[in-house]
This record gives structure tokens, sequence and C-alpha cells, in this order.
């Protein structure tokens, strides 16, 4: 009996001392639960600010994309002069009616509020002091020399925020006219211009004070001699040298030969 009672109090004082361990353990898992769902949470949360992150980058980097594809461009641009507006001797403004557009508008274009130039539309572009304007062949040329009907080729610069600016005029319609022939069909005095008939054309030829008038070896013995305008007859043949507006069929003459 004495036997058995030990023995009892032996599993008694075990259990006592193995109780505390086990309340350990439990207590150590609870604990690893919750900072395994910590962990989860944190990851959780990184995930959608990484998300969140790579979205913002994507649309920024889209923005950039749409920026540079509709970056500043040159723009060739053909059409007609429809008006020439000058506002002051420092800023003219032109109009041109568009034939020709290159490049086209992109398909893609990011805002319908971006003015782009377009066939068959007009367009009014200010000339300024960074705008060339050349003639036909490249040679330099006054605004005073353009006339309405002109076929224009402009070069425009169209930058991000649509806006256009005018780099250079050039009129097609104004050539070098060089030792052309024809007769006198009629003058005009108070003008100091004549009509000249040509085999294919009659043109307006204009006359100033820079102009000069001079006899041709067949007319003179004298080579090249002086003469002037009061000189030109109705059914005289000459030869003029100048700039001639194939719109217009007028020409701004440098020189007349009387032969």
């Amino acid at each position: 009996m004495k036997k058995y009672l030990i023995l009892s109090l032996v599993a008694v004082m075990s259990l006592v001392s193995f109780a505390p361990a086990l309340a350990n353990e439990n207590g150590g898992n609870r604990g690893k639960s919750e900072e395994a769902k910590a962990r989860a949470e944190l990851k959780k949360e990184i995930r959608l600010e990484i998300k969140e992150e790579r979205k913002e980058l994507k649309d920024k980097f889209k923005d950039l994309m749409q920026a540079l594809r509709f970056a500043p461009r040159a723009l060739n641009i053909s059409g007609k002069l429809v008006s020439i507006n000058s506002t002051s001797t420092s800023s003219t403004e032109i109009t041109v009616n568009i034939t020709k557009v290159v490049p086209g508008k992109p398909r893609n274009m990011p805002s319908s509020t971006l003015y782009y130039p377009q066939v068959s539309t007009t367009i009014t572009l200010k000339i300024t002091d960074k705008t060339h304007l050349i003639r036909a062949w490249g040679g330099k040329m006054k605004i005073s020399e353009m006339s309405v009907g002109d076929d224009l080729r402009l070069v425009v610069k169209f930058n991000i925020d649509g806006s256009l600016d005018l780099r250079e005029v050039k009129d097609n319609s104004l050539h070098v006219l060089s030792h052309k022939k024809g007769i006198i069909d009629s003058i005009n005095t108070s003008s100091m211009s004549f009509v000249l008939k040509q085999e294919n054309r009659t043109l307006t030829v204009n006359t100033d004070a820079q102009t000069k008038f001079k006899m041709s070896e067949s007319a003179s013995t004298t080579s090249n001699a002086s003469t002037s305008f009061a000189n030109l007859q109705v059914g005289a043949k000459v030869k003029v040298d100048g700039i001639i507006n194939t719109n217009l069929n007028v020409v701004n003459v440098a020189s007349v030969i009387l032969k």
C-alpha cells in the first residue's frame, strides 16, 4: 500500500512539473501564428503598393511616349495664298488654303483639342523675324512680292502643345525671267509699265527707278547704249530680265533691252 502511495505521488509531481512546459508550448504556437499572420498582412500591403507603383509608372511611361510621339516636328504644307494681313511693319499674317500636308495627321493623336493642319482647310500663320522668305529657286523674297493665289510651300514647326511656328515660306509662283523676247503691245506711262506679247502668253511688265534700259547691238552703233522708258514704243521688240509671278503673269524687271 505504501508502495502504491509513493508511485501516485511521483505521478502527480510529474504532471505538475510538465504542465508549465505544455502551457509554454501552446503559448509559443499562438505567438508564432500571430507572427505569421502579421507577415502575411505585410506582404499583402507590399504587393498592393508595388502594384500601384507599377500602374503609376506605366501611366507616366505612356504619357512620355505620347509626348515623344507628338514632340516638335517639321510639317511641309502646300497651298494657295488666300490673304496677306500686315498689322504692323513687324507683324504679318498669311492665310493659306491647304492642298497637301506631309506628314499627315497621326491616327492616334492624343487630344482632339490639338489642331493639326489638314487638306481643304485654311490656316493662318504669323511671319516673324525667324521666318525665311524665298522664291521658287531659293533666292530671298520680300513679303511685298507675294500675291493672292500664289502657290506656296510652307515649313511649319508643330509644337507639342499644338501651336504652329512658321519657319519658311517658299513662293513657287516666283521665278527668274532671263532674256525673254516679246513685242510691246501697249504702254502705261503713269504706272511705268507695258504689256509684252509673247508666242504663248501676254505679260504685264513693271519697271521702276532701278530698271536699266539699254539698246541692243543691232539697234545702236554703241554696244548696250543706255536709253529710257520714254524711248519705248508700241510694236518694238524687246528682251526683259527680272522676276515673274506665274500666277499673275506679271514681271518686275531689272533690265529692258530694245532690239
